[in-house]
């Protein structure tokens, strides 16, 4: 027995001797060799098909394989090593010179194992990150709208009492005598400051504050926040009007001037 003890050492110690060194990598570098094609945040990932291949070759999955045929052992084993070997043949991925042979040993396919749920943990966190970032930007971007509804909807009301004035002093003109008045600006004047039209613009801007007023977000960073718009009460219409009605009332103006010299 104990002859047979040694013999058993000794075979053990040559099997050990014989085993290549592996060499010194970082994790950057043992992700760029095994990583890919594809990459996030700047990095190569390494596949749980990788690790489940190394895993293979090391005999750290013997256990799970016990009951599978040998020649369907034998098989994926083939395809991981030939997958394996083509990273190893460049040079630009394995500048190193890693080995078949090397990724034979439990502890570095171990390793590998641990370098991709190191890259899983990297992800999850940035994607976490990302989604606080985008729950606090939407919670910003509603906060913002509220505040440039309320504004907007003060704006509106001093535009309506500015286009009272302008309309009335549009009309005071227009009543005078109109010899001088063709056809064109007949219809001109009618079609400007109608009631309709400022009942249109006002009522807009109030329903467009009450809906936003009321919107709410609960911080979900998949959520889509609509915010509506202001579309007969928005401020470009708005601005687009009286400068309208200014032109308008110049122009009027001036038939006038001309006629009284």
């Amino acid at each position: 027995m104990k002859s047979k003890a040694l013999v058993t050492v000794a075979i053990l110690s040559i099997l050990s001797a014989c085993q290549p060194e592996i060499p010194e990598a970082s994790n950057e570098q043992l992700a760029d060799l095994l990583g890919g094609p594809g990459s996030a945040y700047d990095m190569p990932l390494i596949s749980q098909k990788a690790v489940e291949c190394l895993q293979l070759i090391s005999g750290l999955a013997d256990d799970v394989f016990k009951d599978a045929p040998k020649e369907q052992i034998a098989y994926y084993k083939t395809g991981c090593r030939q997958d394996l070997d083509k990273r190893l043949r460049d040079t630009s991925r394995n500048p190193l010179g890693f080995k078949l042979e090397h990724f034979e040993n439990p502890d570095l396919a171990e390793r590998v194992s641990n370098v991709r749920d190191a890259q899983r943990k990297i992800i999850a966190d940035k994607k976490k990150e990302e989604e606080q970032e985008r729950a606090q930007e939407t919670s910003k971007r509603l906060a913002d709208a509220k505040s440039h509804a309320k504004q907007h909807l003060a704006y509106v009301e001093t535009w309506l009492a500015e286009m009272e004035a302008k309309c009335s002093q549009l009309k005071s003109l227009y009543d005078q005598p109109k010899n001088n008045i063709n056809a064109v600006m007949h219809r001109k004047v009618q079609s400007s400051c109608q009631e309709f039209t400022f009942r249109t613009i006002k009522a807009d801007a109030q329903k467009t504050y009450e809906k936003i007023a009321k919107l709410t977000y609960d911080s979900d960073p998949n959520t889509r926040l609509f915010i509506p718009s202001f579309v007969a009460a928005s401020k470009d219409r708005l601005e687009k009007y009286k400068q309208e009605t200014d032109e308008l009332y110049a122009e009027l103006k001036a038939i006038w001037d001309g006629k009284a010299n």
